[in-house]
């Protein structure tokens, strides 16, 4: 639940975004949410109400996470050019995490909260999984680089890379 008025109407005023890619190299995406983040007041410089893109790096989830006041929200843009599931690669959507989605076909956003996509229970699982993968990844590795140069000559590595897909699509509700 969002207290404040302010970041309400930053979700609101998301809604009316319409598609734009956001892969690797285009992050049309990013920009048209960040573009909304500073019509609605919040700036990287204002001590009430800003903004931090990319938090934990540009790699890691979130995206942005904005502050007003006490409070703050973290948001995360999926866009895919076909239907409402979109790719997580190797991240688990977060409980508390708002996801601004776009879809091509449709020119639609749909913003949903982490909590409506996951339980805490599937959290579990997939954070055991990955856990599980990375154990399988460094055993592999430890076999490897103790086989013998004659059996590995160019020195072979695994990296096991979780990738989390959704078999179910969003429904606009």
């Amino acid at each position: 639940m969002v207290n404040s008025i302010k970041l309400n109407n930053l979700i609101s005023n998301l809604k009316n975004l319409k598609y734009s890619q956001n892969t690797f190299s285009h992050k049309e995406h990013e920009e048209s949410v960040e573009k909304i983040i500073i019509e609605n007041g919040f700036m990287s410089n204002n001590l009430e109400l800003y903004y931090i893109n990319q938090p934990n790096g540009s790699q890691m989830p979130p995206d942005f996470r904005v502050f007003d006041k006490n409070e703050n929200i973290d948001l995360e843009c999926k866009s895919k050019k076909n239907g409402y599931k979109p790719m997580w690669n190797s991240s688990i959507p977060s409980n508390d995490t708002f996801y601004i989605y776009t879809n091509q076909k449709d020119n639609k956003t749909i913003i949903i909260k982490g909590s409506e996509i996951i339980t805490d229970k599937l959290q579990e699982e997939l954070n055991k999984y990955k856990q599980e993968t990375k154990l399988l990844e460094n055993k592999y590795n430890i076999i490897l680089k103790n086989l013998p140069e004659k059996d590995n000559p160019y020195n072979f590595g695994v990296y096991a890379r979780n990738m989390f897909v959704q078999n179910k699509h969003f429904t606009n509700n």
